[in-house]
């Protein structure tokens, strides 16, 4: 099946190819016709410009006609003359003159149009060679895709054969082996069955994408056919204006330009070295390429198959069947090799198809240029002709058509500027072309990623045989020593048969002596034969066992050790990035700390200097009079100094105050995640994973106890949010005194304002009557007074930041409190959870011993069907102990996640507290700030509480991590729990082997149904081949149609040669004018770009 497998891989690889070369041969017929179209519509174009430019030179014959009778009707009245007529005929000499030089400069720029026309038609004979030459290439891929074609049906029919014997010698080894064979068969034949599905899934998609290739290859050969049409026609207003080109030279000179056809001959034959050269190193180069791609790939199916082997069981059957497979390897890989081979001769072959080419193109540039020849020839003859007879005629006429000369200069100037439009559209021409070639450019990387990807999927099923010959290997070895066990009990038991056979001579011999009865020995042997083999069997079978759980607790350990190492990486980089974190944090924040204290103490007592000085100043230079109001307003001044001092000692304690609950807070958080470390530990060091404790069960009366312990905790927890209630209500007392206090200072500082506003008026007439010395010494004494006054505020306002922090303190103890309260819950559960384990702990031992008890008991006797049932009963406890337990995690998992979250909301409400009073005393100093001094202060203190939500938030990102890490253990403990339920499932499969080799009634049903399966699949194989034969008929199909296009291209190409002829000496549509030297240019230009 694995052969049938890489059959059709190889079978999707070959219409792969197929498809390629068909795309490609058919973009050549397309590129061929679109350079044919694009020759066609250039020689139209110049014929027409030159139609055009032959009506125009008749009319000047017309005209220089007409002027010359006019010249002879003068000339008889030529007698009558006077001197002054003399001298005027003087004049239009001289303008004659200098007439005819300029004829001679305009006729010798004609003539190197022409010799620019001449290259022109030279490079469209080239085209034409080269569109032969990819005819011909055409027709050639054509016959080798026919070959390829015919070639992959071949293969694929002797592909079909070599798997219809396969399925045959497959039903004849499936009837011949045993019922443990014929189970390891079945699952074989439903991974074929698999396999095959996804091969047909991947046709299908195969087939999908042809389609959408063939969809847009007609929307690009559609378009391709539209540029060709507006090629044809710019070339054939090109050969127009070529064909008129050069009737003008003929008329005008007698002179030929000489051909450089041996030089273009030889560039050609160059470029078709170079292109086909370096194609045939591309085509070699990736073959080799693609030959070394299959290799490995197929070296890496042979590792994955000698991987699976090793997971399989060590039986005969799955030696036999992965020898078959790698020999099936082998002979792919010799098929490989031979189709490298024959691609090498594709090489050759093409090389041979390149001497011809060139050979034929060689003929047919000689055939073209002895038929161009002749056409010279032809038409230099006829050149010289006319250029007599028009020399002539414009000898005579030039004296009378100077102003007819002008107009027609100013027309050529017209003509020049349509031909400078007409290169101009050649020019968007050309670059529409180039971006259809970039479009089919894109195509071909796409199906290059294709191929790629074909190759990868060869490269995995290399990878595969690698590791079926590991397994192979390993299973030898395992089959080899249980053969020699077997060899070695063989021996055994044949000493024993020998020396049983010796005594039966013995009692023969003694016969007459008494008589035996030969049957009942035999009976007796053959028992006690088929009990040891009993017994033997049963010791097997207890020792697979043994290892299996052996196997099964090897698992398991090393589960716990890789965990382990996981947590202890994680704890150790978690722990280092909150070190990291916080001594920074912490570093930067005392540091702005301080500056901003130095700061703002400096600012503080520069001001209140200042302002003494001021007072002082202006107290000297005060007079004797009314003392009141003076005294009012220094009082005024020390209660706003006090105020100032009072919100900066606030703003400071209410910073000290966020730097203490920010570090409270990170202490928490530490200490939650050390706790959960714990927990992710205690739950590793267990020594059953959370299913295999799910095999235990609990009594009722400890399910009790656990709920009332439960009701126990809420009850605390109750408690818990009564206390935060509480508190809250305090906050809310101490906010609501705090806004009292607010409006008080508000409705204070509005009398003091009113107050200084009437105190004004007198502070002036004071200063205009004080002036004597005794009210200097009162001004002292009362500015003695108001510094006393002054420090007794201070005390009073210290005593109140006291007092305040004693309050700040005692929130701060009992949120302590509480927090110490859900910790001890915590515990409490973590306690309750030990004793759980602890008390299950003895139970699984019990249990453990049961269950190697009934193992014991199964490989001793031999009564089945009654240990099934007890294993049956067992299991089904354990399932619902099981349950049980997972409940009880479950519920105390939803527990801590309660405790967790309200822990958190309670933080949560702390820091939403910490911050309505920061925004209280923020409130204060926004009411009491007056100035840009108390705007910085706000600045900075701004900046410091972004700095503390910047560290909530980097306090944020560390609990995510903490959750994503649990997450993570999670998944791992249910990966291995995945992985042990797997092991559990290979026990209960061979249990039900050992049922079916005990049951062999079983095995003929199986049989008939693995027959009608491999029915099914042969089935399935038919209409297989006859979808294939459908491809290869539409593909043949695809092939005529290329046939008819190369028929038409062919067809086109000589009426083109037989066209370029005709039309240049039957011209019929009248063109726009002369084309320019840089649209002569631009033409050769894209005749080397579609070269």
């Amino acid at each position: 099946f694995f052969s049938l497998w890489s059959q059709i891989d190889q079978r999707s690889i070959g219409t792969d190819d197929l498809c390629q070369d068909f795309d490609t041969s058919q973009l050549d017929a397309e590129v061929a016709r679109v350079e044919l179209a694009e020759s066609r519509s250039r020689i139209h174009q110049l014929e027409e410009s030159l139609l055009g430019k032959q009506t125009a030179l008749d009319l000047l014959q017309n005209e220089l006609t007409q002027m010359r009778a006019t010249v002879n009707n003068n000339t008889d009245n030529e007698g009558t003359t006077t001197s002054e007529n003399i001298n005027k005929n003087q004049e239009p000499s001289g303008i004659v003159s200098g007439q005819e030089a300029e004829l001679r400069a305009a006729l010798e720029q004609y003539n190197i149009k022409i010799q620019e026309f001449q290259q022109a038609l030279l490079q469209r004979d080239q085209v034409i060679q080269q569109l032969t030459v990819n005819m011909q290439t055409v027709v050639q891929s054509r016959d080798a895709v026919q070959a390829e074609a015919t070639a992959q049906t071949n293969q694929l029919s002797q592909y079909i054969q070599t798997l219809q014997d396969q399925l045959k010698e497959t039903g004849e080894a499936l009837r011949n082996q045993s019922g443990e064979q014929m189970s390891s068969l079945a699952d074989e034949l439903s991974m074929a069955q698999n396999q095959v599905t996804a091969l047909q899934q991947n046709v299908a998609d195969k087939d999908a994408t042809m389609q959408q290739l063939a969809e847009r290859y007609t929307q690009k050969a559609q378009e391709l056919i539209e540029l060709s049409e507006d090629r044809e026609e710019l070339k054939r207003k090109n050969m127009g204006e070529i064909s008129a080109l050069q009737q003008k030279l003929r008329e005008t000179t007698g002179e030929d330009s000489p051909m450089t056809k041996d030089q273009t001959l030889m560039n050609l034959q160059a470029e078709l070295d170079e292109s086909y050269g370096s194609q045939i190193v591309m085509m070699k180069q990736q073959l080799e390429e693609k030959r070394r791609q299959e290799v490995d790939l197929w070296k890496q199916r042979y590792d994955e198959m000698e991987r699976i082997a090793a997971a399989s069981s060590d039986s005969n059957l799955m030696r036999t069947e992965l020898e078959n497979q790698l020999k099936e390897a082998n002979e792919k890989l010799k098929a490989k090799d031979e189709a490298i081979m024959t691609a090498r001769g594709n090489v050759d072959n093409l090389n041979q198809k390149l001497s011809n080419v060139s050979a034929a193109y060689q003929k047919q540039l000689d055939d073209l240029k002895a038929s161009h020849a002749n056409e010279i020839e032809f038409v230099a003859e006829q050149a010289q002709k006319r250029t007599g007879e028009h020399i002539d005629e414009l000898k005579k006429e030039l004296e009378s058509t100077q102003d007819e000369l002008n107009t027609s200069l100013t027309d050529l100037e017209e003509e020049k500027r349509k031909v400078g439009e007409a290169v101009e559209e050649l020019a968007e021409n050309a670059l529409n072309s180039s971006s259809l070639r970039g479009n089919l450019t894109k195509e071909i990387g796409i199906l290059a990623a294709e191929i790629q990807r074909k190759d990868e999927e060869i490269q995995e099923l290399n990878q595969v045989r690698i590791n079926l010959q590991d397994q192979l290997n390993i299973v030898a070895s395992d089959k080899e020593e249980q053969v020699s066990t077997y060899q070695s009990q063989i021996n055994d038991l044949s000493t024993e048969y020998s020396h049983l056979q010796k005594e039966l001579e013995q009692v023969k011999e003694g016969k007459e002596a008494a008589t035996v009865d030969e049957d009942a020995l035999r009976n007796e042997i053959e028992e006690e034969l088929r009990s040891e083999y009993e017994d033997r069997i049963d010791d097997l079978n207890f020792a697979h066992e043994g290892m299996l759980q052996q196997v099964r607790r090897e698992l398991h350990i090393e589960h716990q050790e890789a965990l382990k190492k996981e947590k202890r990486e994680l704890e150790t980089q978690f722990e280092q990035k909150l070190e990291n974190i916080t001594v920074t944090k912490q570093h930067e924040f005392v540091t702005e700390l301080q500056k901003v204290k130095s700061e703002i103490q400096m600012q503080y007592e520069k001001e209140f200097e200042e302002k003494l000085e001021k007072e002082n100043a202006k107290w000297l230079e005060a007079s004797p009079g009314p003392f009141g109001g003076g005294e009012q307003e220094g009082r005024a001044d020390l209660s706003r100094l006090r105020a100032e001092v009072q919100e900066l000692s606030e703003a400071r304690d209410a910073l000290l105050t966020q730097v203490d609950s920010t570090n409270h807070e990170k202490e928490v958080l530490e200490e939650e995640l050390l706790q959960v470390m714990s927990e992710k530990e205690t739950l590793v060091e267990l020594p059953f994973s959370p299913k295999e404790l799910g095999f235990f069960s609990t009594s009722q009366e400890e399910d009790e106890e656990v709920k009332r312990e439960v009701e126990s905790l809420r009850k605390l927890l109750e408690d818990a949010y009564e206390d935060k209630k509480k508190l809250e209500q305090k906050l809310e007392q101490l906010k609501e005194i705090h806004a009292a206090k607010l409006a008080a200072t508000e409705s204070e500082k509005q009398g003091f304002v009113e107050q200084l506003d009437e105190m004004q008026p007198q502070l002036e007439m004071i200063k205009d009557t004080i002036k004597t010395k005794e009210i200097l010494e009162s001004i002292t004494k009362h500015r003695n007074q108001l510094l006393t006054d002054k420090e007794e505020l201070q005390h009073r306002l210290e005593s109140q930041e006291k007092e305040f922090e004693g309050k700040m303190l005692e929130l701060l103890m009992e949120k302590e409190t509480s927090e110490g309260e859900i910790d001890r819950l915590k515990k409490e559960l973590e306690e309750a959870r030990e004793k759980e384990s602890s008390e299950t702990s003895p139970k699984i031992g019990e249990l453990a011993e049961t269950l190697s008890e009934l193992a014991r008991l199964q490989g001793k006797a031999g009564k089945v069907e009654i240990l099934e049932e007890e294993l049956e009963v067992l299991r089904c406890k354990l399932h619902e102990l099981e349950d049980q337990v997972n409940k009880e995690d479950g519920s105390d998992s939803d527990r801590l996640e309660v405790m967790q979250d309200e822990l958190q909301s309670h933080q949560h409400m702390v820091s939403t507290l910490t911050e309505q009073l920061r925004v209280s005393q923020e409130e204060l100093e926004e009411f009491r700030s007056q100035g840009n001094e108390l705007a910085q202060i706000e600045c900075k203190i701004d900046a410091l509480q972004k700095e503390l939500l910047s560290l909530q938030r980097e306090n944020v990102g560390l609990l995510e991590e903490k959750e994503n890490l649990a997450k993570d253990l999670d998944e791992k403990d249910h990966e291995f729990n995945i992985k042990l339920d797997n092991l559990k499932g290979t026990i209960d499969e061979l249990e039900e082997r050992n049922k079916i080799l005990a049951n062999e009634a079983g095995c003929v049903e199986i049989l008939q149904r693995e027959k009608q399966q491999s029915e099914e699949k042969v089935d399935y194989l038919s209409e297989e081949v006859k979808r294939l034969e459908d491809e290869v008929t539409g593909k043949d199909l695809k092939v005529q149609e290329i046939n008819d296009r190369n028929v038409v291209l062919e067809t086109e190409i000589n009426e083109m040669k037989n066209g370029s002829l005709g039309d240049e000496d039957d011209p019929e549509v009248v063109g726009k004018g002369a084309v320019e030297e840089d649209g002569i240019n631009m033409d050769g230009m894209d005749g080397g770009e579609s070269r």
